[in-house]
Protein backbone atom coordinates (compact mmCIF):
# COMPACT_ATOMS: atom_id res chain seq x y z
CA UNK A 1 0.00 0.00 0.00
CA UNK A 2 1.31 3.46 -0.93
CA UNK A 3 0.20 6.85 0.32
CA UNK A 4 -0.41 8.06 -3.24
CA UNK A 5 -3.78 8.66 -4.82
CA UNK A 6 -3.44 8.02 -8.55
CA UNK A 7 -5.16 10.44 -10.94
CA UNK A 8 -6.48 8.51 -13.95
CA UNK A 9 -6.63 9.39 -17.61
CA UNK A 10 -10.06 9.08 -19.20
CA UNK A 11 -9.93 6.48 -21.99
CA UNK A 12 -11.97 7.28 -25.09
CA UNK A 13 -13.03 5.21 -28.06
CA UNK A 14 -10.82 5.48 -31.16
CA UNK A 15 -13.06 8.14 -32.71
CA UNK A 16 -13.09 10.10 -29.40
CA UNK A 17 -16.89 10.17 -29.47
CA UNK A 18 -17.43 8.57 -26.08
CA UNK A 19 -15.75 7.24 -22.96
CA UNK A 20 -14.49 3.68 -23.42
CA UNK A 21 -15.87 1.64 -20.55
CA UNK A 22 -13.75 -1.37 -21.51
CA UNK A 23 -10.51 0.61 -21.58
CA UNK A 24 -11.22 2.38 -18.29
CA UNK A 25 -12.09 -0.89 -16.56
CA UNK A 26 -8.88 -2.44 -17.89
CA UNK A 27 -6.81 0.48 -16.62
CA UNK A 28 -8.28 0.26 -13.12
CA UNK A 29 -7.79 -3.51 -12.98
CA UNK A 30 -4.16 -2.98 -14.01
CA UNK A 31 -3.55 -0.47 -11.19
CA UNK A 32 -5.32 -2.14 -8.27
CA UNK A 33 -2.70 -4.87 -7.59
CA UNK A 34 -0.17 -2.13 -6.75
CA UNK A 35 -2.47 -1.17 -3.84
CA UNK A 36 -2.69 2.60 -4.33
CA UNK A 37 -4.16 4.65 -1.51
CA UNK A 38 -6.87 5.69 -3.92
CA UNK A 39 -7.75 6.70 -7.46
CA UNK A 40 -8.91 10.11 -8.67
CA UNK A 41 -11.20 10.38 -11.68
CA UNK A 42 -12.18 13.32 -13.84
CA UNK A 43 -9.28 15.58 -12.90
CA UNK A 44 -6.92 17.49 -15.16
CA UNK A 45 -5.28 14.27 -16.31
CA UNK A 46 -8.78 12.91 -16.88
CA UNK A 47 -9.54 15.70 -19.39
CA UNK A 48 -12.53 16.87 -17.39
CA UNK A 49 -12.82 20.08 -19.40
CA UNK A 50 -13.58 17.99 -22.50
CA UNK A 51 -16.20 15.80 -20.82
CA UNK A 52 -19.94 16.32 -20.72
CA UNK A 53 -21.73 16.22 -17.39
CA UNK A 54 -23.09 12.79 -18.28
CA UNK A 55 -19.63 11.52 -19.16
CA UNK A 56 -18.18 12.76 -15.89
CA UNK A 57 -20.84 10.86 -13.96
CA UNK A 58 -20.38 7.76 -16.12
CA UNK A 59 -16.62 7.69 -15.49
CA UNK A 60 -17.26 7.74 -11.74
CA UNK A 61 -19.83 4.97 -11.98
CA UNK A 62 -17.41 2.75 -13.88
CA UNK A 63 -14.67 3.45 -11.35
CA UNK A 64 -16.88 2.64 -8.37
CA UNK A 65 -17.98 -0.61 -9.95
CA UNK A 66 -14.45 -1.71 -10.83
CA UNK A 67 -12.82 -0.68 -7.55
CA UNK A 68 -15.59 -2.35 -5.54
CA UNK A 69 -14.19 -1.17 -2.21
CA UNK A 70 -10.58 -2.19 -2.90
CA UNK A 71 -9.34 1.38 -2.39
CA UNK A 72 -10.68 4.90 -2.03
CA UNK A 73 -12.23 6.72 -4.99
CA UNK A 74 -12.12 10.49 -5.37
CA UNK A 75 -13.81 12.55 -8.05
CA UNK A 76 -13.51 16.08 -9.37
CA UNK A 77 -16.73 18.09 -9.23
CA UNK A 78 -15.32 21.44 -10.35
CA UNK A 79 -17.93 23.38 -12.33
CA UNK A 80 -18.69 26.94 -13.23
CA UNK A 81 -22.03 26.95 -11.42
CA UNK A 82 -22.96 25.89 -7.91
CA UNK A 83 -25.92 23.94 -9.30
CA UNK A 84 -23.74 21.77 -11.53
CA UNK A 85 -21.04 21.19 -8.89
CA UNK A 86 -23.71 20.26 -6.34
CA UNK A 87 -25.38 17.91 -8.80
CA UNK A 88 -22.12 16.04 -9.33
CA UNK A 89 -21.37 16.01 -5.60
CA UNK A 90 -24.80 14.53 -4.85
CA UNK A 91 -24.30 11.92 -7.56
CA UNK A 92 -20.91 11.06 -6.09
CA UNK A 93 -22.33 10.74 -2.57
CA UNK A 94 -25.11 8.46 -3.82
CA UNK A 95 -22.51 6.16 -5.34
CA UNK A 96 -20.41 5.95 -2.16
CA UNK A 97 -17.37 7.93 -3.27
CA UNK A 98 -14.68 8.59 -0.66
CA UNK A 99 -14.65 12.31 -1.35
CA UNK A 100 -15.04 15.13 -3.85
CA UNK A 101 -12.35 17.54 -4.99
CA UNK A 102 -13.09 20.90 -6.56
CA UNK A 103 -11.52 24.18 -7.55
CA UNK A 104 -13.18 27.59 -7.70
CA UNK A 105 -15.26 28.10 -10.86
CA UNK A 106 -12.93 28.34 -13.84
CA UNK A 107 -14.62 31.23 -15.65
CA UNK A 108 -15.72 34.54 -14.18
CA UNK A 109 -14.77 36.86 -11.36
CA UNK A 110 -16.27 36.15 -7.95
CA UNK A 111 -16.33 37.83 -4.55
CA UNK A 112 -15.04 36.01 -1.49
CA UNK A 113 -18.57 35.63 -0.12
CA UNK A 114 -19.71 34.09 -3.43
CA UNK A 115 -16.85 31.59 -3.40
CA UNK A 116 -17.37 30.65 0.23
CA UNK A 117 -21.10 30.10 -0.33
CA UNK A 118 -20.35 28.03 -3.44
CA UNK A 119 -18.11 25.67 -1.49
CA UNK A 120 -20.46 25.56 1.52
CA UNK A 121 -23.37 24.50 -0.70
CA UNK A 122 -21.39 21.74 -2.40
CA UNK A 123 -20.19 20.49 0.99
CA UNK A 124 -23.75 20.49 2.37
CA UNK A 125 -25.05 18.16 -0.33
CA UNK A 126 -21.86 16.24 -1.15
CA UNK A 127 -20.08 13.27 0.45
CA UNK A 128 -18.41 13.18 3.85
CA UNK A 129 -15.14 14.64 2.57
CA UNK A 130 -14.81 17.66 0.29
CA UNK A 131 -11.35 18.91 -0.68
CA UNK A 132 -10.99 22.43 -2.05
CA UNK A 133 -7.98 23.09 -4.26
CA UNK A 134 -7.15 26.70 -5.06
CA UNK A 135 -4.23 26.68 -7.54
CA UNK A 136 -4.64 30.31 -8.60
CA UNK A 137 -5.06 31.61 -5.02
CA UNK A 138 -8.53 33.05 -5.49
CA UNK A 139 -9.41 32.50 -1.84
CA UNK A 140 -8.10 34.88 0.80
CA UNK A 141 -6.64 33.47 4.00
CA UNK A 142 -9.79 34.60 5.79
CA UNK A 143 -11.97 32.59 3.39
CA UNK A 144 -9.70 29.56 3.74
CA UNK A 145 -9.93 29.77 7.52
CA UNK A 146 -13.72 30.09 7.35
CA UNK A 147 -14.05 27.05 5.08
CA UNK A 148 -11.66 24.97 7.17
CA UNK A 149 -14.22 25.15 10.00
CA UNK A 150 -16.93 23.55 7.85
CA UNK A 151 -17.05 19.97 9.11
CA UNK A 152 -16.55 18.04 5.90
CA UNK A 153 -14.20 20.50 4.16
CA UNK A 154 -10.42 20.69 3.91
CA UNK A 155 -8.44 23.18 1.87
CA UNK A 156 -5.45 21.82 -0.03
CA UNK A 157 -2.53 23.56 -1.73
CA UNK A 158 -1.22 22.61 -5.14
CA UNK A 159 -2.69 21.79 -8.54
CA UNK A 160 -5.92 19.83 -8.84
CA UNK A 161 -4.21 16.50 -9.55
CA UNK A 162 -1.88 16.95 -6.55
CA UNK A 163 -4.45 17.55 -3.83
CA UNK A 164 -3.74 16.46 -0.29
CA UNK A 165 -6.15 15.01 2.23
CA UNK A 166 -5.21 13.58 5.61
CA UNK A 167 -1.85 11.87 5.16
CA UNK A 168 -2.48 11.16 1.48
CA UNK A 169 -1.47 13.05 -1.65
CA UNK A 170 -2.51 12.68 -5.26
CA UNK A 171 0.38 12.40 -7.68
CA UNK A 172 -0.09 12.28 -11.47
CA UNK A 173 3.42 10.86 -11.80
CA UNK A 174 2.38 7.78 -9.81
CA UNK A 175 0.20 6.70 -12.74
CA UNK A 176 3.37 6.04 -14.73
CA UNK A 177 5.96 5.34 -12.05
CA UNK A 178 5.32 4.35 -8.45
CA UNK A 179 9.07 4.31 -7.77
CA UNK A 180 9.97 7.64 -9.40
CA UNK A 181 6.85 9.77 -9.85
CA UNK A 182 8.88 13.00 -9.90
CA UNK A 183 10.58 11.91 -13.13
CA UNK A 184 7.20 11.29 -14.72
CA UNK A 185 5.91 14.67 -13.49
CA UNK A 186 8.94 16.41 -15.00
CA UNK A 187 8.13 14.85 -18.39
CA UNK A 188 4.48 15.82 -18.02
CA UNK A 189 5.43 19.41 -17.25
CA UNK A 190 7.67 19.54 -20.32
CA UNK A 191 5.43 17.86 -22.90
CA UNK A 192 1.93 18.07 -21.39
CA UNK A 193 0.51 15.71 -18.79
CA UNK A 194 -2.27 14.14 -20.84
CA UNK A 195 -0.26 13.47 -24.00
CA UNK A 196 2.63 12.01 -21.97
CA UNK A 197 0.44 9.81 -19.76
CA UNK A 198 -1.63 8.35 -22.58
CA UNK A 199 1.35 7.90 -24.90
CA UNK A 200 3.46 6.12 -22.28
CA UNK A 201 0.59 3.83 -21.30
CA UNK A 202 0.03 3.01 -24.98
CA UNK A 203 3.77 2.39 -25.40
CA UNK A 204 3.48 -0.15 -22.57
CA UNK A 205 0.65 -1.89 -24.46
CA UNK A 206 -2.03 -0.63 -22.09
CA UNK A 207 -4.62 0.68 -24.52
CA UNK A 208 -6.25 3.85 -23.17
CA UNK A 209 -7.20 5.39 -26.50
CA UNK A 210 -6.37 8.86 -27.77
CA UNK A 211 -6.81 12.21 -26.05
CA UNK A 212 -9.61 14.35 -27.40
CA UNK A 213 -8.68 16.66 -30.25
CA UNK A 214 -6.99 19.00 -30.78
CA UNK A 215 -4.52 17.27 -28.44
CA UNK A 216 -2.47 14.40 -29.85
CA UNK A 217 -0.28 11.68 -28.43
CA UNK A 218 3.42 12.12 -27.82
CA UNK A 219 5.49 10.43 -30.58
CA UNK A 220 6.72 6.93 -29.84
CA UNK A 221 10.33 8.04 -30.27
CA UNK A 222 9.92 10.59 -27.49
CA UNK A 223 8.39 7.93 -25.22
CA UNK A 224 11.49 5.79 -25.73
CA UNK A 225 13.75 8.72 -24.93
CA UNK A 226 11.88 9.48 -21.70
CA UNK A 227 12.57 5.97 -20.45
CA UNK A 228 9.38 5.82 -18.42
Amino acid sequence: MTNSIIPLVTPFTDDQSQVSEVRLARLIRFLLPSQPAGIFVGGDLGEFASLTLGERKHVLEIAMREVAGATSVWTNVTANTTMMATDMAQHAAQHGVSGCVLMPPVYGSFTQSELVQHFRTVAKFGPMQVVIVDPSSQLTQGSRDELSHVGSVSVSPGPLDEFRVGGLQASPGSLLSADNPDRAIAAMNEYGAIRVAKAVLQYRDLDVGPPRSPMSLLPVETCRELGL
